[in-house]
């Protein structure tokens, strides 16, 4: 019986169907389709110790095919839109290829950070959210290896601050008669970087008081990175004129990191001479990757400009008249009168320290008294000449005074 066993060929049963299968995996692209029944047959041949021969002996087993889901989204590889930017679509294309007929939902949408999704739309048809456009396509039924009619718009916005970078938006499809199947398809944002810069301010004038080389002055000028994405400045900076009256220092940075839409600043070192004209400075900041600007400065010296006025007066308070050279306004010998000293930084745009006013009295009066406007006055008399000095300085526009009483003799 062993030797009979050992001289039957079991090629059908075991040899064909590994075969049959192999053939399958090298030929055939897609899932069985669903419904499909399998019938494998196997025989059996053999013969007996004298070599007699038997009819073969076969056997079959059926086996029906079941439903296999295979949701599968596709999407252009990338899309390249500007940042900033709005209303850009990234079109998604929805697939059965299950082996049977299904229909498909968007399981989810995800976007990187820098880009926002607004909307969704299909067959020409807004979408706010993702339940309600599900409501639409999940009825629509695909035959194996079918898409949606029309494509999943995803509308999206772009940040102003995202050139250069790689901004993922990935949709899941999910299988309706099997939802816990999913699968992804994932297209990738490209805003290309863009390179600019701003420095403020423009055209800027200013007035300072002549230096003389010291003190230093300086003046704070404005970087902003206007790009779409980060940028390393070198700051510069030029005369533009040379009228004797500006001297350039330093800058107090000269090469900077911005982020896009940061702004940074410098502050420029200088010193004023008393000369000609204004002179004018650029300020200029040039970006590594790109993108460069100037703003100006302007400087011109502010001077001070005292003028200093006297007049004669009966009396110091409001019932005072002013006295003037003629007949009617004779002062008697013996009489007290007030003369008025007044200075007045009139068309000076600096403020200006009073060092001294001296007035020398007529041989002819007698010093009486001296009185000040306001705090601030050191007034004395010696000899019949009367001293003045202010404390502080006297701004532009602006006039202090005081009084001296004398007596005719």
């Amino acid at each position: 019986m062993m030797t009979t066993l050992k001289r039957l060929v079991f090629a059908g049963m075991f040899l064909l169907p590994g075969a049959a299968m192999s053939l399958h995996a090298q030929v055939v692209t897609s899932p069985t389709p669903e419904g499909t029944t399998i019938t494998n047959v196997a025989t059996a041949t053999f013969t007996d110790v004298n070599n007699n021969t038997y009819a073969s002996v076969k056997d079959s087993a059926m086996v029906k095919v079941g439903f296999l889901a295979a949701p599968d989204p596709s999407v252009p590889a990338s899309y390249t839109p500007a940042s900033p930017s709005t209303g850009n679509v990234a079109n998604f294309t929805l697939k059965n290829s299950g082996n049977g007929i299904d229909s498909v939902t968007v399981f989810s949408v995800t976007a990187a950070s820098g880009l926002t999704i607004t909307k969704y739309q299909y067959n020409g048809v807004d979408y706010a959210t993702l339940a309600l456009l599900n409501a639409v396509i999940k009825n629509v039924s695909l035959v194996s290896g079918a898409s949606l009619p029309f494509p999943v718009k995803v509308f999206f916005d772009v940040d102003a601050a995202s050139g250069g970078a790689t901004l993922p938006i990935t949709l899941n499809e999910a299988s309706v008669r099997t939802p816990a199947l999913k699968n992804p398809a994932v297209t990738n944002i490209l805003p290309p970087a863009a390179y600019s810069v701003a420095v403020t301010p423009d055209s800027a004038t200013i007035a300072n008081v002549a230096s003389n080389g010291a003190p230093a002055y300086t003046y704070t000028f404005t970087v902003k990175n206007t790009g779409n994405t980060s940028n390393i400045f070198t700051i510069t900076r030029a005369l533009s004129t040379a009228n004797g009256t500006l001297v350039l220092g330093a800058l107090s940075t000269t090469s900077m990191t911005l982020a896009a839409g940061a702004t940074a600043t410098t502050n420029l070192s200088y010193t004023v001479n008393n000369g000609t004209g204004p002179d004018r400075v650029f300020v200029t900041a040039t970006g590594a990757s790109g993108g460069t600007d100037t703003g100006d400065l302007t400087v011109s010296v502010s001077k001070a400009s005292i003028t200093l006025a006297k007049t004669a007066w009966t009396d110091t308070t409001a019932a005072g008249t002013l006295i003037t050279n003629t007949t009617a306004n004779a002062i008697v010998p013996g009489t007290i009168y007030y003369y008025k000293l007044s200075v007045t930084n009139a068309a000076g745009s600096a403020a200006a320290t009073i060092s001294s006013i001296t007035d020398v009295l007529s041989s002819s009066l007698t010093f009486v008294s001296t009185r000040p406007d306001a705090a601030g006055w050191t007034l004395s008399q010696a000899a019949g000449t009367v001293t003045a000095s202010l404390s502080g300085s006297i701004a532009a526009g602006a006039t202090r005074y005081f009084w001296i009483g004398v007596k005719i003799k």
